[in-house]
């Protein structure tokens, strides 16, 4: 049986939250600073979005491959303003967007198909930034911000919807796409423009850090310990967690929290993990564990492990088992 076809993935901003393109709930605020929404990472820059400003008085900017970008403010029942810029930051032209009006054909090269050009219109109180050819669409009313992609994008995006990779634990990747955000703050802070950080709308900053902000379908563990970290610390990173015993050895079915070589844990937390496991009567593992030797194990278990919170420097390697 032939496996499904991937689907258009969407992301939507509300009043106070975002879902991630990887159905990822949770709470955030986004006031007078600007931030990535989203963003094509990959060498092909295919797309930007950026939002600015509280719920109702929102403006996006869309960037495009040919590095111009389209300005949408003031928008209302039956309008919406929308300013034209080139590479250059320079206004090319002012336009009003009016219900039951014709789209708007932008962004036309000599060489260009007529149905390839971007689209813009308001329809019900929603405008409508449709990039055909990058298969990007993106709708705002001024309140919601809503960035569909095609499946094209998968595991390529960045930003506050997420890198869209299918996968949940991973959702909170800093601008290199490599280290976890400490908290949803620093997470929101890091796709922020300008280095424009926000004063926390919070009297006591433990309220906005508190576990509550974030209302995930899934474990809260697999994502990352919502805390200040300390300097002298660093944050675990995923690996697949491979535990040896004297009969069998198991692999988990996601990735944990791990020190990375060289460091310890210095604070931990009990939780329990799903495991594969085989005998070794068979053939010795590979600690490392490929994804061909996975396939191989037979028995599920689950373990109890000492997963990491916070890292600090070791001389003596740590597995974090």
């Amino acid at each position: 049986k032939a496996s499904p076809m991937p689907k258009d993935q969407t992301c939507t901003l509300m009043k106070n939250s975002v879902r991630t393109f990887d159905n990822v709930t949770y709470n955030t605020w986004l006031d007078e600073c600007e931030f990535v929404a989203s963003m094509d990472c990959s060498q092909n820059k295919q797309f930007a979005v950026t939002v600015k400003g509280k719920a109702g008085e929102r403006s996006i900017r869309v960037y495009t491959p040919l590095q111009n970008y389209y300005k949408v403010y003031d928008v209302k029942k039956d309008s919406a303003s929308l300013t034209v810029y080139d590479r250059f930051d320079q206004a090319q032209g002012d336009f009003v967007l009016k219900s039951g009006t014709p789209a708007l054909r932008l962004g036309m090269l000599s060489n260009s198909k007529y149905h390839e050009a971007h689209r813009v219109f308001i329809h019900d109180g929603v405008v409508n930034v449709v990039l055909p050819k990058e298969n990007v669409r993106v709708a705002f009313d001024g309140y919601y911000l809503k960035i569909t992609t095609s499946p094209l994008f998968i595991g390529k995006t960045c930003g506050l919807c997420g890198n869209q990779n299918q996968e949940f634990y991973s959702e909170f990747l800093d601008p290199k796409m490599v280290d976890l955000a400490s908290n949803l703050t620093a997470f929101r802070d890091s796709y922020s423009l300008h280095n424009c950080i926000e004063p926390l709308p919070c009297r006591e900053p433990e309220q906005c850090e508190s576990e509550d902000s974030l209302f995930v379908n899934h474990d809260r563990s697999t994502l990352f310990a919502n805390r200040p970290i300390n300097k002298k610390t660093s944050n675990p990173i995923l690996q697949t967690l491979v535990i040896d015993r004297k009969d069998s050895t198991c692999a988990s079915l996601a990735p944990q929290k791990m020190c990375k070589e060289g460091q310890k844990a210095s604070k931990t937390e009990r939780k329990l993990v799903d495991m594969l496991c085989k005998s070794n009567s068979h053939s010795d593992v590979n600690k490392r564990t490929e994804k061909s030797t996975i396939t191989k194990f037979n028995k599920t278990e689950t373990l109890t492990y000492n997963s990491p919170v916070e890292c600090v420097s070791d001389k003596e390697s740590v597995r974090g088992l």
